[in-house]
C-alpha cells in the first residue's frame, strides 16, 4: 500500500508567469511578494509581476531580504511584514530558499504569539504545527521558481537554518503546499552555469534519491526514471549552450518531478549528509548533496539485500552503466563541478570530532531515516573519507 499526495496546482510552461495575476485574483487581494534583492529586480521580472497584480486591483508589498539558506529570523522578519500590511497571500519568487521562507511565511503568519519559528521545527521544535494551523488557517501560498533544481513549488517542507543552534531542519506540515505553482522555464534563462549545474546536481539527487527511498512508490518511480533521464540528457547540453530553452524547459520538469520524490518518497543519507555538510562548510546545498551522493548510493547498492528491488537496481545500471557511482562522478565533472570536498573554498580538514559530529547529526535527519539500507555512525565517516 502507498499513498500519493499532491494538492499544488501546477502550470507548466514558457509564458506561465503571465497567468499569475488571472489565477491569484481569486486567492487574495494584499499580496507580499517574498524574493531575493538583486537578480528578480535587474531582469525586470519584479516589475513585472508588481504591474500584473496592480492591473488586478491586488495590493502588492515586497520582502526582498531572503539569502541563501535562510534561517529562523528571517522568517519572523518575513512574517512581521505580512501582518503589518494585512496580507493573505503569500507569493514566492526565486530559488529553493525563497521559496522555503515564503512557504514558512504563508503558514506561520496566521498564527497569534509566535515567540520563535524554531518553535515549529522538526526536531528542534516543542509546539505542535498541526494543531495551530487547524486552529487559525495558513495565508495562501503561490510558488513561482526561477531556479530549477530545489523543486520547493511542490513540496511541503521548507528548510531553515535554526538560528538558535546554526543546525538546518524542516519546517513540515501538509497545509505548507502551495495552493499554485507557476513553473516557467523563460524564468531560468539568466542563470550562470554554475548555479544551473548545481541545481541540476540538486534535482538528480532528488530523483535518484526518492527512487531507492523506503517509501518509494510506483507512481513517483515512473516520474522519477523520466526526470534522470532529462537530467543526464539535458544538463550538458545546457551547460554549453544556457539559452537552450529546450534544455532549459526539461531541467525544469525534472525539477518538478524531484519536488514530488521529496513530498511522497522522501530522501535518503545523501541529502542528510548534505544538509549538514553544506551549511558547516558554506558549500551550496546541490553541491554538497551530489558530492556524498555516489559514496551513498554505491554503499546503499552493495548492501542492498533486497532493500532496493532487483528491478530497480537494474534500471539504475541502465541509465548510469554497471557502476552508478562513477558515472555521477563523471557527469558531475562534465558540467563542470568538483567531486571531491577537498579543494572547495571553505572546507578544511576534519578531526575525528568534525566527522563524528558530521554522521550523528546526518543519521537524525528525516533523509537518513528513509535511507534503504540501515546505516550507523562508523559507516557514514567511511563514505565520508572516501569523498575527502
Amino acid at each position: 500500500m502507498y499513498q500519493f499526495y499532491l494538492p499544488t496546482r501546477v502550470i507548466f510552461g514558457r509564458n506561465a508567469i503571465n497567468t499569475l495575476a488571472k489565477n491569484v485574483k481569486h486567492l487574495g487581494k494584499t499580496s507580499l511578494i517574498v524574493c531575493g534583492k538583486q537578480s528578480i529586480k535587474e531582469s525586470g521580472l519584479l516589475k513585472r509581476v508588481v504591474e500584473m497584480l496592480n492591473s488586478e486591483n491586488i495590493k502588492t508589498t515586497v520582502f526582498d531580504r531572503v539569502f541563501s539558506e535562510p534561517d529562523t529570523k528571517i522568517v519572523e522578519e518575513g512574517i512581521s511584514v505580512a501582518r503589518e500590511n494585512d496580507c493573505n497571500l503569500i507569493i514566492g519568487i526565486g530559488g529553493g530558499s525563497v521559496l522555503d521562507t515564503a512557504k514558512a511565511i504563508s503558514g506561520l503568519t496566521k498564527i497569534k504569539n509566535i515567540s520563535s519559528v524554531s518553535d515549529y521545527l522538526e526536531i528542534d521544535g516543542t509546539k505542535n504545527l498541526s494543531e495551530e494551523i487547524s486552529a487559525v488557517g495558513t495565508a495562501c501560498f503561490v510558488a513561482v521558481p526561477t531556479i530549477s533544481g530545489s523543486g520547493a513549488e511542490v513540496t511541503m517542507n521548507a528548510v531553515l537554518i535554526n538560528s538558535k543552534t546554526g543546525k538546518k531542519r524542516s519546517l513540515r506540515n501538509p497545509c505548507l503546499f502551495a495552493g499554485l505553482a507557476l513553473v516557467d522555464p523563460e524564468l531560468t534563462l539568466t542563470l550562470p552555469a554554475d548555479i544551473t549545474a548545481i541545481a541540476g546536481i540538486d534535482a538528480l539527487c532528488h530523483l535518484i534519491e526518492g527512487y531507492i527511498s523506503k517509501e518509494s512508490n510506483i507512481v513517483c518511480d515512473a516520474l522519477s526514471i523520466r526526470g534522470m533521464e532529462l537530467v543526464l540528457n539535458s544538463l550538458p547540453e545546457l551547460i554549453k549552450d544556457r539559452n537552450n530553452i529546450s534544455a532549459r524547459t526539461d531541467i525544469a520538469l525534472a525539477s518538478l518531478y524531484g519536488g514530488i520524490m521529496i513530498a511522497n518518497s522522501g530522501l535518503t543519507l545523501a541529502h542528510g549528509l548534505g544538509s549538514v555538510i553544506g551549511p558547516k562548510f558554506s558549500i551550496p546545498h546541490g553541491l554538497a548533496c551530489g558530492i556524498v551522493l555516489p559514496g551513498v548510493l554505491e554503499y546503499n547498492l552493495s548492501h542492498s539485500k533486497g532493500n532496493i528491488p532487483e528491478d530497480k537496481i537494474a534500471i539504475l545500471k541502465e541509465l548510469f552503466g554497471k557502476n552508478p557511482a562513477t558515472k555521477i562522478q563523471q557527469f558531475m565533472s562534465g558540467v563542470n563541478l568538483p567531486t571531491r570536498l577537498t579543494g572547495l573554498e571553505n572546507f578544511h580538514h576534519l578531526t575525528g570530532n568534525d566527522l563524528k559530529e558530521i554522521a550523528e547529526e546526518s543519521l537524525n535527519t528525516g533523509s537518513a531515516k528513509k535511507n534503504p539500507v540501515q546505516v550507523n555512525p562508523e559507516t557514514v565517516i567511511e563514505i565520508i573519507k572516501t569523498y575527502i
